[in-house]
């Protein structure tokens, strides 16, 4: 088992996939009138570094294939293919993303649901014995909490 190479794991995936889908939201923003300049000028600098992230891990990978079949080892695949990237290993990969990210919606979905359907808390107020020392009735005071306040 290896480690694999930096960036190129679930984080370095979350963060391609994200900047390359970030103009689509970013235009739906936009329609409904909720974008700025500023919000276009940082969705276009990370969709440009995850492009230029996805070039460099292409050219990379067919340099080292290059190297590989000018050193002869083995049957590489051709360097004029469509894609030098392993599609198997990049697809387990996005797959467990898309896992990672389904239970933690589906979580958050679930503890807010949680929540809103939660009994409220009561908290005693004041001290029993002490009022009654004063000469009061010695009842305490129950306060209905919300979940806000905790």
């Amino acid at each position: 088992m290896s480690a694999g190479l930096p960036g190129l794991g679930l984080g370095g995936l979350f963060l391609i996939v994200s900047a390359l889908l970030a103009p689509l939201v970013e235009l739906v923003r936009t329609l409904r009138g909720r974008s700025s300049a500023g919000a276009w000028r940082e969705v276009g600098r990370n969709f440009t570094i995850a492009v230029c992230m996805v070039a460099v891990i292409d050219l990379s990978l067919r340099a080292f294939l290059a190297v590989s079949l000018l050193w002869g080892a083995g049957n590489a695949p051709r360097l004029d293919d469509a894609t030098v990237v392993p599609l198997g290993p990049a697809a387990i990969t996005f797959a467990l993303l898309a896992t990672v990210l389904a239970v933690a919606k589906l979580t958050g979905l679930g503890l807010a649901a949680h929540a809103r359907r939660r009994a409220p808390v009561y908290l005693m107020r004041g001290d029993a014995s002490r009022d009654r020392d004063r000469g009061g009735e010695g009842r305490r005071r129950r306060d209905r909490i919300g979940s806000e306040h905790l």
